[in-house]
């Protein structure tokens, strides 16, 4: 009996243990799985920091790999020949000597009798500005283009086609700095030479409308026909430039009309975009001087416009002013008349008097 009851007591023991095990087992599986989806959380929120710290290194990488190059990793290749005929370097010359008397050329315009100290000034930095662009285009600073494969400096018409750009502001963008120290210099030249153009376009602007003053001031001109037909003149002029650049383009580059007729558009605007560009001497000497004769006809063509404007609008203003005056000139007139009607009759009516007495 004893022996029986202690055998079942064993039992219940070693049952009570299995269950209390199990249940024990069961806690600490699910503790596991608790702790395990945790763990897969906390790892897939690190893989996405991490995914996102690495695109964005991608990032960094491919922004200073636009922006700055090593000598490593652009081939830098053996220079051209700076001048290949002697109407290159006469070209040359023309195009320097046209830059250098823009500032005189103001001052003319102007009607000033002698040169000013600004204009001194801005003469020698036009003067300055040539030289450092070509020095250090040919000499110093490395260019890539579409146009050729690898770094290299410029030669004489490839200096003269990027100076107008930069100076008309086209920026077609198929010549550009090959390195970081490169592009900061090109930058300041940029600007350099956008003051001087400021300067000339400032100066050229202020003729304009100083001789518009004097045909306002003339009372037998008509000031609004007279814009009419500086305007008409320069759109013409405008278009015959535009239609050469056609022409050129068709004909020498073997372009067809579409691209000749775009290219010439956006070029004239100051626009750019660079879509269709040269890379052959002829052409790009063609391009410095009808790009710098485009620009130059199309500011004229804003300040003829401007001038015609502004004549409409002053002749509006004086009709505006004489018109309120014309009634009250009406009802003197008027006034007199009846004032007159009645001394005739006052008159007629004292010599009617002595007739009847």
């Amino acid at each position: 009996m004893n022996r029986n009851l202690v055998l079942a007591a064993a039992l219940w023991g070693s049952a009570a243990c299995t269950e209390l095990t199990g249940c024990h087992r069961k806690d600490c599986s699910a503790e596991v799985d608790i702790e395990m989806s945790l763990l897969q959380t906390s790892v897939g929120m690190q893989e996405a920091a991490d995914t996102k710290i690495l695109a964005q290194e991608r990032r960094v990488s491919s922004r200073r790999s636009r922006l700055k190059k090593d000598e490593d990793d652009v081939i830098i290749v053996q220079d051209v020949v700076f001048v290949q005929s002697p109407a290159e370097l006469i070209a040359a010359l023309v195009y320097f000597s046209m830059l250098t008397i823009v500032p005189f050329a103001c001052s003319y315009a102007r009607g000033e009798d002698h040169m000013t100290f600004s204009r001194k000034v801005i003469g020698l930095l036009v003067i300055a500005w040539n030289i450092t662009a070509v020095v250090g285009f040919t000499q110093f600073i490395y260019f890539e283009s579409n146009h050729w494969h690898g770094a290299r400096h410029l030669n004489l018409v490839e200096c003269l086609y990027v100076m107008t750009q930069f100076i008309t502001t086209v920026g077609y963008g198929d010549i550009y700095p090959a390195f970081a120290r490169g592009q900061v210099c090109v930058a300041v030249l940029i600007a350099w030479g956008l003051l001087i153009v400021a300067d000339a376009i400032g100066n050229l602007g202020s003729a304009v409308f100083t001789k518009l003053d004097e045909q306002l001031d003339a009372d037998d001109h008509d000031s609004v026909k007279a814009q009419a037909g500086h305007l008409a003149l320069a759109l013409a002029v405008h278009f015959l430039i535009a239609a050469a650049g056609v022409l050129f383009d068709v004909v020498v580059l073997d372009w067809t009309f579409e691209e000749a007729f775009f290219s010439s558009v956006v070029t004239l605007s100051t626009v750019g975009l660079g879509v269709f560009t040269t890379g052959s001497k002829a052409g790009q000497l063609f391009v410095s001087f009808w790009m710098l004769f485009g620009t130059a006809s199309l500011a004229n063509l804003f300040g003829c416009f401007g001038s015609l404007m502004i004549a409409v609008k002053n002749r509006e203003d004086a009709a505006d002013t004489i018109q309120p005056r014309r009634p009250k000139l009406r009802k003197l007139g008027t006034a007199s008349a009846a004032r007159s009607t009645l001394t005739r009759a006052s008159s007629s009516n004292a010599e009617a008097a002595p007739l009847e007495e």
